[in-house]
């Protein structure tokens, strides 16, 4: 999450923080020069064990929902940015086609030679791109669609960060590839329950009747040209073969400098211009991960004002909650507050005495609502995890530090405020009223 309730989350975080820390001094001042009043208020908490229990607990739930909100914020935005620019791997910009998506393999060579003289150009790559395949496991009996196969041209890749083997340290490469015969990254293998040695059947809606046999060779990582996206890597002839192409590529890769992640976004307009002079008609250059991220940070907005009506509601819980849990002891301590009345007590000092209790309660119960929190947060990616996987959306365990400091503030600042304010109005009693009953 980038914001809540309109303001950025680091901004929001220093002045929870800020206001957290003066309310705590206070206190403890008041503490210090008020010791007889601060030794009354908390004596009650160890006196009456199962009613401490239930009032932590019961004020709780409202740090407990707001830092549960929050995590799940931070582990939906951070998945929506797996999902939406980890799975363009190092690629930062495409070059493909405006009219048709075949063209030649030389604009590919020139443009190579031409990045060289560019130092915002790490590396630029090629392939004939194959999208929404069918694969059918016949080893494992595993089917998976939506697949995107590329056909690479041999030793465009290492540009990009190589293929790095699954579970190994060698590297792999396109160029030791037979035609019709492929790697899988990480996540499609699996999808697929595959290994090395499996063999493939390979299917698309546009080869209508047409069936072609492929041979696992090896599982690479989710980097380099491959991405998080489930994908088979094999040499152009591959694809050129299935296509009747000779020389034939559908897209070119480029890697900005900055070692991939989001890292080169900022290099993305310098780059598009310098290799839009360079292209022949027909061809453009998409921003791949800059648009990306653009949507990653418009989904993070729909998040955070869904998840800021959650923190409403879950603040809104907790001042109703909190007020009632005073009234309620103001009610049970009625015949005491009347004696301590009745011997020159002020009601400043009954206010003081609720006050101090509560920020005990207020800071213990902050704290366990915060790990409760982030337990349920924890939980929610372990349970959901391998099923949202499944589906392609793979849950990804983020939190981050300022919605934690953003969630034990709020949760003290809101209860001390609550407890502040019901201490105030259950102290507005007379002696005779105290002692009525």
């Amino acid at each position: 999450m980038q914001q809540l309730f309109g303001i950025p989350l680091d901004t929001l975080s220093i002045i929870l923080a800020i206001a957290t820390v003066i309310v705590l001094v206070s206190v403890a001042v008041l503490a210090c020069t008020q010791r007889i009043f601060f030794t009354i208020g908390v004596r009650n908490i160890p006196r009456r064990r199962l009613q401490m229990v239930l009032i932590v607990f019961a004020l709780m739930l409202s740090t407990t929902l707001l830092s549960s909100t929050l995590a799940t914020g931070d582990v939906v935005n951070g998945t929506v940015q797996s999902v939406t620019v980890d799975n363009l791997g190092n690629v930062d910009e495409i070059v493909e086609g405006s009219r048709s998506p075949f063209f030649d393999d030389f604009v590919y060579y020139r443009l190579a030679n031409r990045a060289k003289q560019n130092p915002d150009i790490a590396a630029v790559g090629a392939a004939m791109v194959e999208n929404d395949l069918l694969i059918a496991d016949v080893t494992s009996r595993q089917v998976r669609s939506k697949v995107t196969g590329l056909g690479i041209i041999p030793s465009s890749e290492t540009g990009f960060g190589g293929m790095q083997q699954a579970n190994g340290t060698q590297h792999l490469r396109i160029a030791n590839l037979k035609q019709n015969e492929v790697y899988l990254n990480s996540m499609l293998a699996q999808l697929l329950n595959a290994r090395s040695g499996d063999t493939l059947y390979l299917y698309a809606q546009r080869w209508r009747g047409q069936r072609y046999t492929l041979h696992v060779q090896g599982i690479v990582t989710n980097d380099g040209l491959a991405g998080t996206k489930p994908s088979i890597l094999t040499p152009a002839s591959t694809f050129r073969a299935i296509e009747h192409r000779r020389d034939d590529i559908t897209q070119i890769y480029i890697a900005n400098r900055g070692g991939g992640g989001i890292r080169g976004v900022g290099l993305s307009d310098r780059v598009t211009d310098a290799v839009e002079a360079g292209l022949p008609g027909g061809l453009l250059v998409r921003q791949a991960k800059a648009d990306s991220v653009q949507a990653s940070q418009q989904a993070q907005d729909i998040f955070s004002r869904i998840f800021a009506l959650f923190a409403l509601f879950a603040l809104s819980i907790g001042l109703l909650l909190i007020f009632l849990i005073f009234v309620l002891l103001a009610a049970e301590r009625r015949a005491e507050m009347g004696m301590a009345r009745a011997i020159g007590v002020q009601r400043g000092h009954l206010v003081l005495m609720f006050l101090f209790e509560g920020t005990v309660y207020d800071l213990i119960a902050s704290f366990i609502g915060l790990t409760v929190g982030i337990s349920v947060g924890t939980l929610l990616v372990y349970y959901l995890g391998p099923v949202l996987t499944q589906i392609g959306f793979p849950l990804t365990l983020t939190f981050q530090p300022r919605s934690l400091i953003i969630a034990y503030c709020l949760g003290v600042l809101f209860t001390f405020g609550s407890v502040a304010l019901s201490s105030w109005l259950v102290s507005r009693m007379t002696i005779v009223d105290a002692l009525r009953n």
